[in-house]
């Protein structure tokens, strides 16, 4: 019988040689006996950034790519290493991209430096071999993106940060506290943040000032990336709180709101941004400057709100905003101002792609009224009634403007009053230079009679009144100086014409601007990075350039990530500005090395050049759990064996493999207790068939899968057995 050697690799690279006579062998070179060098070296990356100009003209950074040798003890000054011979290899797809044109040796100083043309990119593998006289040395190195292990990976922490940003005009507030999840599979690495916050806006634009102020019971932030590239980021917040909308000029609509529902979403996809707001709650409002003080305006309650925004790409492509309630008008009347209390009031405009595609305002209702002009001498009650109040535009255009009143007063004086205002007519009409404008023609008419007066002196006299005027007016709601004429009837039948110069002016309205809760997408700093690092390493992440990090890793440790004892080394790093700063830990070793295993974040990103819009991050967060794989390093790995607890380990399922054709299926049971080996080689290279592979996949005519039995089918073509 031949023996057959038998390879099961798990993994963690641990390679098991077994046997089917369990024939176990370990070979070593001798040792030479050689007296220690006085000197050691270590290869130490030394990256820099600098700055090139792209086919755009735009200067974009890149690494200077260079690695330095170092001595201990170092050399006195003025010496330098002897017959310096160095070798560098950068695999990129296999192949090496280098040549010895590709890299310069600079040795002064005491120390060596290494300057490669190259870029070094994600899954590239640097080799260095440095000899000298006094000491040689080696570094390997492969490149992954920061925080980003090349295996595969599952894991999940706890996050927590906030985030604000403001310019000339407005600022903005997110705070977050949760828990981070993060995966790889090939080339897609996934990564999800799901917790609760809070958000304040503060967003002014030339024609709305929105304040929002929300508890967020839900946020959720995923991010997409393909080896180097954000595919897509999606951060989306949910919860309740507060919401003011009022205009610059102090006129129009103004809105304070509870929010009972708010949903924002904003999507980074392709190089755009999109954010979508949707908020529903109640509240109150005031319309033209309406409150329980003014001469006019309205006020009120609001049963229905809700607001809703979509910008994309700096657009503004969706904006509707609803409010359906009751409220109270401010009315004048004999040089006073009351109150009345109306039925309905609705407010609804929507945008679709900078048009206004529905545009409705309804104020309207009925009743009776009573208010005391005076409560000194004189004393005048008045009241009246209002059969009919009915403010509404559709459109655009205005299709009722309608206040019929009437009534009395008594005290120290007594009489009647009334008013009548409504759309007489519609037609075409000149302006001032003669110009035609279709215009509805208003009769505002108005009196005031006195029957009967104190017998005491009163500070203004009484004096019967009657006043008949139309006005011509243009129906659309969004001109300017829309009244462009009146016609003033006396009461001796006289006509008088006066027009109002420059009316109307015609104008359109004013569509949405974009105004997202910030400019950039959501990001932390991000680049190619070697992983198991040395210390005195050190290099920028320059994958955003909004966020360049200077890395320094200054001392290693050990730590335990739950319940995995790894290699820890620590960092500290600089961002761009000078005043924003980092540090934390990263995992050094195993299948997780580049793995933040904790970081503190503090920067301010200015995002104009000007520095008038910053945004400010302050960040901590920590590896909560390994969820795969459940083997990180070497060392915690226990090797596989061959499996004794039924049948012989080794055999051949038909009990014997027959010279000459004959087939047979070899079967070798292996015990792994960390579960995680991935092959089984045997050597028949006696046989004349070389090393080959077995099964635990149901292929090969392995029977079951994953049960311990690894299977392959042999078919012998020799004459000895």
């Amino acid at each position: 019988m031949q023996s057959v050697t038998v390879v099961t690799v798990n993994r963690a690279d641990s390679v098991v040689l077994v046997t089917l006579l369990l024939l176990f062998s370990l070979t070593f070179d001798s040792a030479i006996a050689s007296e220690p060098t006085s000197r050691q070296c270590k290869i130490i990356v030394d990256w820099e950034e600098e700055w090139e100009l792209d086919e755009n003209f735009n200067y974009s950074p890149k690494i200077s790519h260079r690695y330095v040798v170092q001595y201990t003890p170092p050399f006195e000054i003025g010496q330098s290493p002897n017959l310096v011979d160095v070798s560098v290899i950068q695999i990129r797809d296999g192949d090496n991209i280098l040549t010895l044109n590709d890299y310069n040796i600079i040795s002064a100083g005491g120390q060596i430096d290494i300057i490669l043309n190259s870029t070094p990119m994600f899954n590239d593998y640097i080799s260095l071999t440095v000899e000298s006289d006094e000491a040689s040395c080696n570094r390997d190195l492969s490149m992954t993106i920061w925080n980003q292990p090349l295996e595969d990976h599952e894991v999940t922490r706890e996050t927590d940060w906030f985030l604000s940003g403001s310019d000339n005009l407005n600022n903005q507030e997110i705070t977050f506290e949760g828990r981070g999840w993060q995966k790889r599979t090939g080339d897609i690495l996934e990564s999800n943040e799901l917790g609760n916050g809070s958000l304040f806006l503060n967003i002014n634009s030339d024609i709305q000032n929105t304040l929002i102020d929300l508890n967020l019971d839900k946020v959720w932030l995923n991010e997409t990336f393909e080896k180097t590239t954000l595919i897509k980021q999606d951060f989306e917040m949910s919860g309740s709180g507060l919401i003011s909308l009022d205009s610059p000029n102090g006129e129009g609509l103004v809105v304070n709101s509870n929010i009972y529902e708010a949903y924002v979403n904003r999507s980074y996809f392709d190089g755009k941004m999109s954010e979508r707001i949707s908020l529903n709650g109640d509240g109150n409002f005031s319309l033209d400057g309406g409150d329980s003080e003014s001469e006019g305006g309205f006020f009120g309650n609001i049963h229905v709100f809700e607001f809703e925004t979509w910008d994309f790409d700096g657009y503004r492509r969706l904006q509707n905003t609803k409010l359906v309630g009751n409220s109270t008008a401010r009315l004048t009347g004999a040089s006073e101002a009351f109150s009345f209390n109306l039925d309905d009031f609705i407010y609804d405009e929507q945008w679709s792609e900078g048009i206004r595609i529905n545009q409705h305002q309804l104020i309207k209702g009925s009743g009776d009224f009573s208010f005391l002009a005076s409560d000194e001498d004189p004393y005048i009650l008045f009241n009246g009634t209002i059969p009919n109040f009915h403010l509404e535009s559709e459109g655009g255009e205005t299709i009722f403007d309608t206040l019929i009143m009437d009534g009395t007063y008594s005290g120290d004086a007594e009489g009647s009053f009334g008013l009548v205002r409504k759309i007489e007519d519609s037609g075409t009409y000149k302006n001032d230079s003669g110009e035609l404008h279709i215009a509805d023609k208003i009769r505002n008419e108005y009196w005031f009679n006195v029957s009967a007066t104190p017998f005491i002196p009163l500070n203004e006299e009484l004096v019967a009144e009657h006043n008949l005027t139309f006005e011509y007016t243009s129906p659309q709601i969004d001109w300017e100086n829309r009244t462009f004429k009146f016609t003033f009837v006396e009461d001796n039948g006289s006509v008088i014409d006066e027009y109002v110069p420059n009316s109307p002016i015609i104008r359109q309205a004013d569509s949405p601007e974009a105004n997202p809760i910030f400019s950039e997408h959501i990001s932390r700093e991000t680049g190619i990075c070697p992983i198991d690092l040395e210390i005195g390493d050190k290099f920028p992440l320059i994958g955003n350039k909004n966020i360049i990090l200077y890395v320094n890793t200054i001392f290693s440790s050990s730590s335990e990530v739950d319940g995995h004892n790894v290699s820890i080394m620590h960092w500290n790093g600089t961002y761009t500005n000078g005043i924003s700063k980092a540090n934390g830990k990263i995992v050094n070793e195993g299948k997780l090395s580049g793995l933040l295993f904790e970081v503190n974040r503090e920067l301010i990103i200015d995002l104009d050049q000007n520095n008038s819009q910053d945004i400010i991050l302050r960040e901590y967060q920590i590896i909560d759990r390994i969820l795969y794989p459940s083997v990180i390093t070497a060392l915690e790995n226990s090797p596989p064996s061959l499996d004794y607890s039924g049948n012989p380990p080794v055999s051949f399922r038909e009990g014997i493999l027959t010279t000459e054709g004959g087939e047979g299926h070899l079967e070798i049971a292996v015990f792994d207790y960390d579960t995680d080996m991935i092959s089984v080689f045997v050597d028949l290279s006696e046989l004349n068939l070389g090393i080959v592979e077995l099964s635990d996949l149901g292929t090969e005519g392995d029977l079951k899968i994953h049960d311990g039995i690894w299977t392959k089918k042999i078919t012998h073509s020799g004459l000895q057995h």
